[in-house]
This record gives C-alpha cells, structure tokens and sequence, in this order.
C-alpha cells in the first residue's frame, strides 16, 4: 500500500498532507515505523552510533541512505569501514550495501528527493551549562527545509529536550516559508 493513498498515518491517526504538523509520538505511547510509509525509503543525517539501526532497517529490505558532510566518513563507509564496532555489523552494512539497500552520501539534496521518511540523528553536545546543543539538529531541520519537494514524515533520533520537535518544526517552515512554497510534512520526535 502506498503511503499517500491512504487517508489516515497509521502511526497517528490524522490525516496525511497538512503542512507542518508535529506528532509527538512518545505522547501516544508507539513509534513511528518505516515498514508502514509504503515505498520503505529513508534517509538518515547519522552518526557512527546510528549505524547499526541503519543495517536493521535494510534487513527488512528498506532503502536507507546515510548522509554525512564528512566525505571522508562516507568513503570509509563506502570502504566497509566501521567507526564503531559492533557484533555482525561489518557484514551486515556490507551485504546490505552490496545489494544496493544501503548506502552513503554527501549528496543531501538528492538523498531528500528521494526519501519518504527522513530520521535526524546527529550529536547534541552539552553545551557549557548542561544543555544540549540543537545546533546540528537545526542546521538538519533548515536543511530539510530548503530541498524538500514532497510530503515527507522527518523523525527527530537524536538526544534532545523536550519541545525540540517544534523547534525542528519551525526550522522546516521557515525555510519553506523562505522559499515562498507549500510542501506536508510531519515532524515526529
């Protein structure tokens, strides 16, 4: 079943295509599954500690990209080297890889295009009084913002506070609202 065909998200219960919405989905005691957006493509703004839900996803045959600016991650990546280690995972990201489930870029814009679901899963640094930097999480959010063309379910995977989905929320729609377009989208966190 594709996603835009039906008339209720699964995962919330309203109705897909209303331009920024923010689901708090721990409020409603579920998680936001993949499998149920239909095409199975997602996207991932990661890092190393991410890597391995990244290999889970393809083993239930879904397309991930992982998308970093750090090229040189990315060609250790696309090299079969791991920045973490964890038990089966080389083999995991290398099969999935060779079948063409997975895969690394610098690309973001083209990876958005493509995507369905799109899970922000970036460093929250504390900061000097304790709280997290959102400072990489905005900049994800921002940039979501300025390449998406087409209803897109964006999952917030990092470490943040409370009310940092609406904050996300708002980096999207003001970068729409900058480029003077109208695209759905929920934010989940």
């Amino acid at each position: 079943m594709d996603f835009k065909e039906e008339t209720v998200h699964p995962d919330c219960g309203r109705r897909p295509g209303k331009v920024g919405h923010h689901i708090p989905l721990a409020a409603r005691g579920r998680s936001l599954s993949a499998r149920k957006l239909g095409t199975g493509r997602r996207i991932k703004n990661h890092g190393a500690a991410v890597l391995t839900e990244d290999g889970r996803g393809t083993e239930i045959r879904h397309q991930v990209t992982c998308i970093d600016i750090d090229a040189k991650k990315i060609d250790l990546l696309r090299s079969n080297v791991m920045p973490i280690y964890a038990p089966g995972l080389e083999d995991m990201v290398e099969r999935n890889a060779s079948q063409g489930r997975l895969q690394f870029t610098t690309d973001g814009p083209s990876a958005l295009k493509a995507a369905s679901l799109v899970v922000i899963a970036v460093g929250t640094p504390p900061e000097e009084d304790g709280s997290a930097d959102l400072s990489h999480v905005l900049t994800v959010a921002r940039t979501i913002g300025t390449h998406i063309d087409d209803y897109k379910v964006v999952v917030n995977k990092s470490t943040v506070p409370v009310g940092t989905g609406e904050r996300v929320d708002a980096a999207i729609a003001a970068e729409l609202a900058r480029r003077g377009v109208q695209v759905a989208y929920d934010v989940c966190s």
